[in-house]
């Protein structure tokens, strides 16, 4: 007479609601992991986000580059205005200062001193040039950083989801296989406190 397997169910759930179930029959366990409707829709968007973004990560839109050409244009013209508000005082006191003393701009102190100043000015312009490249590339840079940051958080967030299903349905079909081999209370009570620690009030 042959011998039959008995069969076994044991349902998990969290706060009151079932999120993964066991069953085993003839020697087989079966598990399934069941997600709510949010956590559901937020990983398929999570899925769909990552899917989306990953294929243009490194192109930059019309309007995306609109948004930074509009910033460093904005960066260039205030420090245009630094090194206006900066060098108009200093040329406009040196004529004061030529004119009182000489009578007329047409004299070699003159010439020399705004030599000296138009030196400096452009030297001003010159660093204010490599400023808005460097800018310019850090704006890049920090678009870029901010995508595969984004990406990276859409991914944590899928394998984590994964990640739990996976260690509810192992515990499951570990109490199952460890309730078909020697129906031990404290296995089970092993079991049950390990699925606390990953959802907190659980219940078998």
């Amino acid at each position: 007479m042959s011998k039959t397997t008995p069969s076994y169910y044991s349902s998990i759930s969290l706060n009151s609601k079932p999120i993964a179930t066991a069953s085993s029959s003839d020697g087989n366990t079966y598990v399934n992991y069941k997600m709510s409707q949010s956590e559901k829709d937020s990983y398929d968007y999570a899925q769909k986000e990552f899917a989306k973004n990953l294929q243009s990560i490194n192109i930059f839109s019309p309007d995306t580059l609109k948004q930074l050409n509009d910033e460093v244009e904005a960066y260039k013209q205030n420090g245009i205005k630094t090194i206006k508000e900066v060098y108009t005082p200093i040329l406009k006191n040196l004529q004061n200062d030529v004119a009182s003393r000489f009578g007329n701009l047409d004299n070699s102190i003159f010439m020399d001193k705004l030599s000296e100043i138009e030196d400096k000015r452009a030297e001003s312009i010159n660093a204010l040039a490599q400023d808005v490249e460097s800018k310019k590339q850090e704006l890049t840079q920090n678009e870029l950083l901010n995508r595969y940051n984004y990406l990276n958080f859409l991914n944590d967030y899928n394998n984590q989801v994964l990640q739990n299903a996976l260690s509810v349905l192992g515990l499951n079909k570990n109490y199952m296989t460890t309730t078909n081999n020697s129906n031990s209370s404290s296995n089970l009570t092993s079991q049950l406190a390990k699925v606390a620690s990953l959802f907190g009030n659980a219940i078998l």
